[in-house]
Order: structure tokens, then C-alpha cells, then sequence
């Protein structure tokens, strides 16, 4: 009887699913996989989405916010200027005579030196000098009441 039933359902399965193997020998099973393969690949689409959103915030987050030195100084002769440094830019951002200014590093025997468009930033252990404007260099210092 048993042989007779076994008969009865293979009958009714297309040949052209016989070759699949025993996965798919009857309805039951491939109806089964499929629910398992589906669930399966929703978790997984879940898990892709929740890693790509991890995976993006980490990324956002593992860059540090670039480190800048922003500095006022105020020099002898009423000039005041703002000086910006950044970590990975040799250059000097200044807002000087109410514009922007950005000045290329120059090569110096004591400490930095910055130039351009007719202005001169010059940094030593002695101090801070700016000149500008066809005016002689002036020593400036730090200025503790920011502008």
C-alpha cells in the first residue's frame, strides 16, 4: 500500500522536477524551502540594511573633525587680523583689511613665513610680524579680546 501511495505521488509531480533532487521530490517540501529560502533572505536584506547604516555612521564617525587653530592678534601699529591653521594645509587663511587672504608657506632660516597678494605673515620664537599694504613689517601679539 505504501508503494501504491508512493506511486500516486510521484505520478503527480512534472518530470521536469525529478532532477532537482530529493529537495524538491514533492509540493510539500518546495513549499517549505521556499518559505524558509524567503525568510531567510528578508533577514538577510534586514541585516544589509542594518550594516550599511553601522557601517556609515562609523565611517562619519571614525574621520575626526579636522583640528584648526583659529587666533587673533592685534599688531603695534592698530592692525588687527584673524589667522586660521589647518593640520594637513601648509597654507595661512587671514581676514585682514576686511577680506580674506590666503597665504602660501615660504621658505624661512628661523621660524615660518607666509606670503601673498603684497602681504607677509612671519611666526618666530620672538614673536609675530605682519606686513602689508607697502607698510614696514609691524610686530603684532596674540589679542585676548577676540573680535
Amino acid at each position: 500500500m505504501a508503494a501504491s501511495a508512493l506511486h500516486a505521488v510521484s505520478a503527480s509531480i512534472p518530470a521536469s522536477q525529478y532532477w532537482l533532487g530529493a529537495f524538491n521530490c514533492d509540493g510539500l517540501n518546495s513549499a517549505r524551502r521556499e518559505m524558509v529560502w524567503g525568510q531567510m533572505m528578508e533577514r538577510r536584506g534586514a541585516e544589509a540594511i542594518f550594516g550599511a547604516v553601522i557601517f556609515a555612521g562609523v565611517a562619519a564617525g571614525a574621520a575626526p573633525a579636522s583640528a584648526q587653530t583659529f587666533q587673533s592678534y592685534r599688531c603695534a601699529d592698530g592692525t588687527r587680523f584673524l589667522a586660521a591653521f589647518y593640520p594637513h594645509d601648509s597654507r595661512a587663511f587671514l581676514q585682514i583689511d576686511g577680506g580674506a587672504v590666503t597665504l602660501a608657506r615660504r621658505l624661512n632660516w628661523s621660524g615660518t613665513r607666509y606670503s601673498g597678494d603684497g602681504i607677509t605673515l612671519t611666526i618666530t620664537k620672538v614673536g609675530v610680524a605682519v606686513k602689508h599694504a607697502r607698510r614696514p613689517a609691524t610686530a603684532c601679539e596674540v589679542d585676548v579680546k577676540q573680535p
